[in-house]
């Protein structure tokens, strides 16, 4: 400070603006321009270190946001000895200082100013970089709420007057309007983002909803292309009689054709009730390897007509508890040893393989079939996908299969895994949660 005349008095000398200051109505001017176009918080913290304080004069200042979750007041900018460099800001040595520790975090306890003529007589004053002898220490308020703190330091005893606070208090209040502002704009700016992120999952299910119904009016046409074409030749007088066993075969398709159509239509109808939440899941621990066995029952005489052998492998355990609904566990595990036994060849073999971790319990179903290259992996799940190489084999499944699969797994709080390579075949697993043995 520059010397006191002989007749001013102490209060008068601490009144005076510091040596080098810049006219404060000339920098709450151009602050109150600026910070409009201010919309960063960490930008404006460093506005108010460099532009404001700065230039009104005063040697030192640091700018604390409050982080609420951590009750920490975090150093965000500062002037002085803990800047280490005057273009880049930077602050040496950043603190965080707990809550109602020191002056800084009494201030963002109370949310009352603290001016302190003699830091050596003050037991909360917490050094940091400069030996202070005097501290001005006010609070950033939005409405009520305490969001940051504004603290300066001076090495000189009782150098913070009155008109100090009271200029800091007002840097404080300009820099909470603008606090909100960037709040503000900041919430707008989120809530557009996730409007137009509705927006794009409402473009993306519009697309797949009109997908699924133009895949499914192609598969629910070829079904019944079959049983009324047929059905209109056996309904041709004398056409029966005419070649009875033709007629049989006949008869025979259009039954096919309606089971095939049924099982779409139960399929789609499934698939509505999972969307909707009208699916019930009741789930219940039950023996994995157990009821593996009596999933694959029905599917023996499959198996045995397309030339295929079932074999499980358990490990030797002699149970595995998981947890899921028992009736949705059943329908995936056929659903994928359908798929296994149509696409292995003759004389080939699907493996059902049960396995624990410390997590789940795995059932894998291992077929030696065409198997799927990355590409073609990524699209399995799709409704109605099914790959070149394997349409002529899967033209008597729904398309549905590996879809409710997946979409049962997600309502068992399950998953499916699928491993695949071209020419040497496929592994599909179903993880269930693992049961407490408890």
């Amino acid at each position: 400070m520059s010397p006191v005349p002989a007749s001013m008095t102490a209060s008068e000398a601490n009144d005076r603006p510091p040596s080098g200051a810049m006219d404060p109505v000339r920098v709450f001017r151009e602050f109150a321009v600026d910070v409009a176009g201010i919309r960063e918080e960490v930008q404006l913290y460093r506005y108010v270190a460099r532009n404001v304080v700065a230039r009104l004069g005063y040697i030192d200042c640091v700018v604390y946001r409050l982080d609420r979750d951590r009750g920490e007041l975090v150093q965000m900018a500062a002037i002085g000895e803990k800047t280490l460099d005057d273009e880049d800001g930077a602050i040496i040595n950043r603190l965080t200082i707990p809550v109602g520790d020191g002056i800084t975090g009494t201030v963002a306890t109370t949310g009352q100013s603290i001016r302190i003529d003699e830091l050596a007589d003050d037991p909360r004053y917490i050094q940091d970089l400069m030996q202070a002898r005097s501290e001005l220490c006010v609070p950033i308020l939005v409405g009520e709420r305490i969001v940051g703190v504004i603290d300066s330091e001076h090495h000189e005893p009782g150098f913070f007057s009155p008109k100090c606070q009271e200029l800091f208090e007002s840097i404080a209040a300009l820099t909470a309007a603008q606090l909100r502002h960037i709040w503000a704009l900041d919430e707008l700016t989120h809530a557009r983002s996730e409007l137009e992120d509705a927006l794009e999952i409402s473009r993306n299910a519009e697309q797949m909803q009109a997908s699924f119904l133009a895949n499914a009016s192609h598969e629910l046409r070829t079904p019944l292309n079959a049983i009324i074409g047929f059905s209109g030749l056996l309904t041709r007088e004398g056409y029966i009689a005419e070649d009875t066993g033709r007629a049989l075969e006949q008869a025979e398709t259009i039954k096919t054709a309606g089971d095939r159509l049924a099982r779409i239509i139960n399929d789609i109808l499934d698939l509505s009730k999972i969307a909707g939440g009208k699916l019930p899941s009741a789930l219940e621990s039950f023996d994995a390897i157990w009821e593996a066995e009596n999933a694959m029952a029905p599917f023996q005489h499959m198996a045995s007509e397309s030339g295929v052998t079932l074999a499980l492998d358990d490990d030797g355990a002699d149970e595995l508890l998981a947890v899921g609904d028992i009736r949705h566990v059943h329908r995936i595990l056929g659903m994928l040893l359908e798929n296994a036994i149509r696409y292995s060849p003759e004389g080939g073999t699907v493996h059902v393989r049960i396995s624990a971790d410390d997590d789940d319990v795995a059932i894998g179903i291992e077929d030696s079939g065409i198997g799927l290259d990355d590409e073609a992996l990524d699209r399995i799940f799709e409704p109605f996908h099914r790959e070149e190489d394997a349409t002529e084999i899967s033209t008597e499944g729904t398309g549905l299969g590996l879809t409710l699969a997946r979409e049962l797994a997600d309502l068992n709080f399950a998953r499916i895994s699928v491993q695949s390579a071209p020419g040497v075949g496929s592994r599909f697993a179903l993880h269930l949660q693992k049961a407490d043995e408890g």
